[in-house]
């Protein structure tokens, strides 16, 4: 088994993921499995999909609980030798690569162990990128004061910084720079991160918000 441990975005080797995407063509699969969004699949050769998922993050979970990094999820690619299970974490400022390298080795010794995955198979552990989607409490919380771009199931897109949660989990608070608005999830389709260009170019800054308002994500 190959090991790769690595601190570059998943971004670029995560083409346009969505929730539970599985793709199976000319023998090779291809599937993202979240923490706790996993439904089981059954794939000839590997068993069921969602099974190996929990078992991996029951293995995984105590080294990164002593690391003090979150474990995010799984991404399954390729077939045969080609094979390749990458796990996803990260923290609050990022993962170093001391821990990255930590938790490499830790879980490569506990998945020989269990003999999980038949065959060779490639272990990398990597940070997500920017497509990877925000969907729990911790998520907003790790990614405090980040920019995002939201989805909404009519189409709409509002982006804007990730003030956090309200009490309830339910509202998310935003703002752009000027407004701060109420954004409630249940009304949303995919949250993720992005880059505010504005402020990357050197654009004016607005300063602190000076009204708020609610969210028509039916405009």
């Amino acid at each position: 088994m190959k090991q790769v441990w690595s601190t570059a975005p998943l971004q670029f080797v995560l083409m346009a993921i969505s929730f539970a995407t599985l793709k199976v063509s000319c023998g090779s699969l291809f599937l993202f499995l979240q923490a706790g969004k996993a439904k089981k699949v059954w794939l000839e050769g590997i068993g069921y999909v969602a099974d190996i998922e929990t078992t991996i993050r029951g293995l995984a979970e105590p080294i990164v609980d002593e690391l003090g990094i979150d474990y995010l999820g799984v991404v399954m690619t390729g077939s045969g030798d080609n094979r390749v299970v990458r796990v996803v974490v990260d923290c609050r400022g990022g993962v170093g690569v001391e821990a990255l390298r930590r938790l490499s080795k830790g879980l490569s010794l506990q998945l020989d162990a269990e003999d999980l995955i038949p065959g060779k198979y490639h272990l990398e552990i990597s940070s997500p990128g920017f497509d990877w989607p925000l969907t729990t409490a911790s998520d907003y919380a790790r990614y405090l004061n980040d920019y995002l771009r939201i989805k909404f199931e009519n189409g709409v897109v509002l982006e804007g910084e990730n003030l956090g949660l309200d009490e309830t989990g339910e509202i998310l608070r935003i703002s752009d720079g000027e407004v701060e608005r109420d954004v409630k999830l249940s009304e949303t389709r995919l949250v993720i991160r992005t880059v505010n260009w504005s402020k990357v170019s050197g654009g004016k800054k607005t300063g602190n918000a000076k009204k708020t308002k609610k969210s028509n994500s039916k405009k």
